[in-house]
């Protein structure tokens, strides 16, 4: 479904999924609407694009809701918000990569990230039976304010067509920068280095 966009978003199965035939991703925003309220309970909630942005985004992605509004590529592991000192954020996505050359020094047989016929996603294998190198590399993102709708809401309850369209607006920004590098890592060279020992 996704090629090479580290995200999309999957509306028809959003849609499919729905109780109310319209969108399942906006009933979580309902019952999770006080993720909004950033300054308390009693303030009213964010105004700011940013905010609402990386919210609305936190409540479209796993461990909030799963199946997922945003879908990733299989080598995104996981992302979070990175605010920086003059409260700009980007969004920090992991990606498993191929381990470096260096690696190839070690010891023992090792194997890295691995594939199972059920799923495309890439993940730990979790056993310690031999030796594992996992590999990842960090890519933070920054969020322009400027290409964000200003948030919606109604009767402090998020507008899903506005949290919709921020969420967009994320995935746009962060494709553009990361969709070459995705391809690159999936090239027949790139993957060959999974595993690997020294002779």
């Amino acid at each position: 479904m996704l090629s090479d966009n580290a995200f999309q978003i999957n509306d028809q199965l959003d849609q499919n999924l729905a109780s109310d035939r319209k969108s399942r991703y906006g009933a979580y925003l309902r019952d999770k609407r006080r993720l909004f309220f950033h300054n308390g309970a009693d303030s009213p909630p964010t105004a700011d694009p940013i905010e609402f942005a990386v919210t609305a985004w936190l409540i479209a992605t796993p461990p909030i809701m799963s199946p997922r509004y945003v879908v990733s590529h299989p080598r995104v592991q996981e992302t979070k918000v990175h605010w920086d000192d003059d409260y700009r954020a980007a969004l920090a996505v992991e990606i498993a990569v191929p381990a470096p050359p260096i690696t190839h020094r070690l010891p023992s047989r090792w194997s890295g990230w691995v594939q199972d016929n059920w799923s495309p996603r890439w993940r730990d294998p979790h056993d310690n039976d031999h030796l594992i190198v996992l590999s990842t590399v960090t890519i933070r993102v920054p969020l322009n304010p400027n290409v964000l709708p200003d948030p919606t809401y109604t009767a402090g309850i998020p507008d899903t067509s506005c949290a919709k369209i921020a969420v967009a607006a994320m995935c746009r920004t962060v494709n553009a920068e990361l969709t070459n590098l995705l391809t690159a890592i999936d090239t027949p060279a790139s993957r060959r280095t999974t595993s690997g020992s020294v002779s």
